[in-house]
């Protein structure tokens, strides 16, 4: 008896053992993979800041020259230059709200000191340059004696954050994907080629707005010509050997061109020998600025490009880790469903082959936007183009391209409650519906069906499929094909809208990879009313309503060597829709 129970013992415990160890595996790889998973998305954010703070740079270091020469010249502003400086403003000031938004989230070195400083020194910049417009319309007799000054110093120091914020984040993804370290390091070594090209072309910039160089600013020009010789030599030295994407090949073609063409090396050197000698300037400062930028601009033609590859390869790794986006490719309605029930012409069969998309997102003048996008063979990609617009307006990707007409306004009716108006064009190519027998896909088809009205404020548009009745939900279906069981997009959309309760605390929430348009979306919000409400700026479209036409959502296929951007682009220029009757003049 003492034996049978001893080998007993003996098996359990060999049983529990083994299960024990199973269990500890598994969990380790599960905590393995989340701790990539989490690392792949901490980088992911970390490019998308450092794309931005190198917009920023980029455009600050343009706009610091300009202003200070217009605030200290007597002639009026242009209206050239003025547009010009707009254009920068209107580019560099976003760019670091966003960069600003994004590395809140993120924990880094000296992120506790740098972050706040970063801040403050955005908001006196916005103060500063609504003080410059304001002096701008004044003779110069009547601005204010030390604001050139002092936006000098305020984009001297902003230069100076934004330049060791970029070291630092670079610094802590570093040796985790060997990749990813090349490719920022492109980009950082970019930066150095604009740094020291820009400081150089300052040089003659000064010289022609003050008619005169000193000798030891032509020490200082050629100290800095040499720099941006070295830097392009160690960015050389850091692509080679690398298998580089054709964005980033062409790019540092571009740029080599740009910088080191020899008639615009010839025209620099030309215009300080000019001014030395004391003849007169074959050109103005206001002339030579435009030149000179643009050439300046390639340098970020190699650092986007790099960030972008970066990106790329984050994605892939998101796709492996994170596996899939529940929310906006609709696994929840197509459950099971696979690529050979759907007929082989139709372009959206793709969302099944591939449930693992990769993300692209981007601000834009009239929100954001996103594309979801898949390897589609043959060389293509099937992208999924959606958009955020202001203020309150979405168009869902749900569509063919060419034709995809269709908006959701969430109209607001007060905290706890939505509005919401659905437009769309009745003649537009049908999305994923049908299976290629031609029935409807289970869980596809939208009945709205509706209550009856009633006479209080929430009593009319009531769906009959709601929260007390499960949504209506179907369990034989739910087993058998899709995974919510609930008909209809806007049911499930609303069955899981809803279930969240009335007021989210968003600080409990763990947000993947495939969230971010939900994070860049909200920051746009939260920046236009911050915006709004301390400067007085009206939020994007309030003043330029057509920049709301370059806003279209749905699928296309593109070459895969092509610019997920450029293809959104390309595509916009071939767009159909309802021609509308004119009125008789």
């Amino acid at each position: 008896m003492l034996n049978r129970l001893t080998v007993s013992a003996l098996l359990k415990a060999v049983i529990f053992a083994t299960s024990f160890c199973l269990v500890v595996g598994f969990s380790l790889n599960a905590w393995d993979a989340w701790g990539r998973l989490q690392a792949a998305s901490r980088i992911a954010q970390i490019a998308d800041a450092s794309a931005n703070m190198f917009k920023a740079m980029h455009n600050l270091r343009t706009d610091r020259s300009t202003t200070n020469r217009l605030l200290n010249g007597d002639a009026p502003m242009d209206a050239d230059i003025e547009k010009y400086l707009r254009n920068i403003r209107d580019t560099e000031m976003p760019a670091m709200n966003n960069a600003l938004g994004l590395l809140g989230g993120i924990e880094f070195a000296q992120q506790a000191t740098l972050v706040p400083e970063f801040d403050r020194l955005l908001k006196t910049l916005t103060a500063l340059q609504k003080e410059f417009w304001e002096a701008m319309g004044k003779p110069k007799a009547d601005r204010k004696p030390t604001l050139a000054k002092e936006y000098m110093e305020t984009t001297a120091a902003m230069l100076a954050t934004l330049d060791k914020l970029s070291g630092t984040l670079a610094a802590a993804v570093n040796h985790q994907d060997a990749t990813i370290d090349q490719l920022l390091a492109i980009k950082q070594i970019a930066w150095l080629v604009r740094n020291t090209g820009g400081e150089a072309s300052l040089i003659v910039s000064n010289a022609l707005g003050a008619g005169k160089v000193a000798p030891e600013t032509r020490v200082a020009f050629t100290k800095f010509n040499g720099g941006a010789d070295a830097a392009w030599s160690a960015l050389e030295l850091t692509a080679s050997g690398m298998q580089l994407p054709p964005a980033i090949s062409s790019a540092m073609a571009a740029t080599k061109t740009a910088y080191f063409e020899p008639q615009y090396l010839s025209l620099r050197e030309r215009l300080l020998t000019q001014i030395a000698s004391g003849e007169k300037a074959e050109m103005t400062a206001n002339q030579w600025t435009p030149i000179t930028v643009g050439r300046l601009s390639a340098a970020v033609g190699v650092a986007e490009p790099a960030l972008d590859a970066a990106k790329d390869k984050l994605a892939n790794l998101e796709a492996v880790y994170g596996h899939t986006d529940p929310k906006n490719e609709k696994n929840d309605t197509i459950g099971t469903l696979q690529a050979s029930e759907i007929a082989a012409d139709n372009l959206h069969r793709f969302n099944l082959t591939d449930r693992a998309p990769r993300y692209r997102v981007k601000d834009t003048d009239w929100g954001t936007m996103y594309t979801a996008y898949r390897p589609a063979g043959n060389g293509q990609v099937y992208h999924r183009f959606s958009h955020f617009i202001f203020p309150f307006i979405t168009l869902p990707p749900d569509g063919t391209f060419a034709d995809h007409i269709q908006a959701g306004l969430w109209v607001p009716m007060d905290d706890t409650h939505t509005m919401v108006f659905t437009f769309f064009w009745t003649e537009r190519t049908a999305a994923l519906r049908q299976l290629k027998d031609g029935s409807p896909i289970p869980g596809s088809v939208s009945p709205m069906e509706f209550l009856p009205n009633g006479s209080g404020w929430y009593d009319r548009w009531r769906l009959k499929a709601n929260l007390d009745n499960d949504y209506q939900i179907d369990r034989a279906i739910q087993e058998r094909g899709t995974y919510s069981g609930i008909q209809g997009l806007v049911a499930q959309d609303q069955a899981v809208t809803e279930s969240m309760g009335e007021v989210v605390d968003r600080s409990r929430e763990h947000l993947a990879p495939s969230d971010r348009m939900i994070t860049m979306t909200r920051r746009r919000l939260l920046n236009a009313a911050r915006e709004l409400r301390d400067h007085g700026t009206a939020p994007p479209g309030v003043d330029r309503p057509e920049v709301f036409r370059r806003a279209r959502a749905g699928a296309f296929l593109a070459p895969e060597s092509q610019d997920w951007h450029e293809a959104y682009l390309e595509n916009l220029e071939r767009i159909i829709g309802p021609s509308w009757p004119r009125a008789a003049e």
